[in-house]
């Protein structure tokens, strides 16, 4: 357990060695710490130390006498971070509502790059854009469109304006006014629930018979109903800017590291996973992205609707934790603000 006077300590040689890069020594610690009005000495900024030391906090490096944070220590520092940012209790640094150009007139899905585009700008890292998740979005009107005798292109909109779209193979020729009627139907007899709840309710209405739908637009409807999950792939979901910042060498010094790097924006399935394991909690913070060095930090989101999603950013170990939360926090406040509190 850390006293009140550890946890400070951390945070100035945290803040120091995320800066500098350099190990932090007691007489710069001595002159910026104090209690009660008075500095401590650099014998007893040691000795605290010692006992951070032992608690595997800090760690003391072969080429100074200086200490590095530990990643516990680094870890106890970021969930102090984090809480009082959630708390409210440290306020935004600098402002960035000049710099945000949202539009209310604009579709949802130009705001939400917008934003993850201001996000890698303004930190220099990567920068994620995890969409809302599909499945649970109400859904305005899903289309079919033909593109060959067999070939039928279904595009679904969602309440918010996104949509996705995907090639359904047809097992045999299909007209342009049974698609049409396929259409109305889902969308007459759906509109405004869910893809989850689509799926359930033509289940449903194919056990029924659909007896108001010709034979060809009954198939139609079934494929449908067999493609839903196909329609919803979840490496669409997530969108990556910023990808070039990885190449900066105060980042990445060994081509193994970066490789890693790589290989995992890649995986965007993955990617998707594991963003999203964190979609409920408002803010979080993990050291643990995997590749060397590289941490990550997720500040989730809603829409209209109520489906989630977020705003991610990977960057070094050493990124500069305090600035690049307080813009994560200033862009979602900012699009609660001005795209979704009606």
């Amino acid at each position: 357990m850390l006293t009140e006077r550890e946890a400070k300590i951390l945070n100035i040689l945290v803040e120091y060695y995320i800066n500098k890069g350099e190990p932090v020594g007691s007489s710069f610690i001595a002159s910026r710490y104090t209690e009660k009005g008075k500095f401590l000495s650099s014998a007893t900024i040691r000795n605290i130390f010692k006992k951070m030391e032992s608690k595997g906090l800090i760690e003391k490096t072969h080429l100074s006498s200086g200490r590095v944070p530990t990643k516990r220590g680094l870890k106890i520092y970021l969930e102090n971070l984090a809480e009082d940012f959630k708390n409210n209790t440290i306020g935004f640094s600098g402002n960035l509502e000049y710099k945000i150009d949202i539009q209310k007139g604009r579709d949802l899905m130009t705001n939400l790059e917008t934003y993850a585009e201001i996000l890698e700008r303004e930190t220099g890292a990567v920068s994620l854009l995890l969409l809302p998740d599909f499945f649970s979005t109400k859904v305005k009107r899903i289309d079919f469109v033909k593109l060959s005798e067999r070939k039928v292109l279904a595009v679904i909109v969602s309440v918010n304006n996104l949509f996705r779209e995907a090639i359904i193979e047809m097992p045999y020729s299909v007209g342009y006014q049974d698609l049409i009627t396929a259409s109305n139907y889902i969308n007459v007899n759906f509109s405004g629930l869910t893809l989850f709840e689509i799926k359930k309710k033509l289940l449903d209405s194919i056990k029924d018979g659909l007896n108001q739908l010709n034979d060809v637009a009954k198939r139609v409807v079934k494929l449908a109903y067999e493609n839903i999950d196909k329609i919803y792939q979840e490496e669409d979901g997530i969108i990556i800017k910023g990808l070039h910042n990885i190449l900066d060498d105060r980042y990445v010094k060994e081509v193994r590291i970066l490789k890693t790097l790589i290989e995992n924006f890649e995986k965007k399935k993955n990617l998707y996973h594991l963003i999203s394991s964190y979609i409920n909690q408002e803010l979080t913070v993990n050291l643990d992205f995997p590749a060397e060095n590289f941490s990550f930090i997720i500040s989730s989101y809603s829409v209209a609707g109520g489906a989630k999603g977020a705003f991610g950013l990977v960057g070094p170990l050493r990124m500069n934790y305090r600035k690049n939360i307080s813009i994560m926090r200033q862009i979602t406040h900012s699009m609660i603000e001005q795209m979704f509190i009606k």
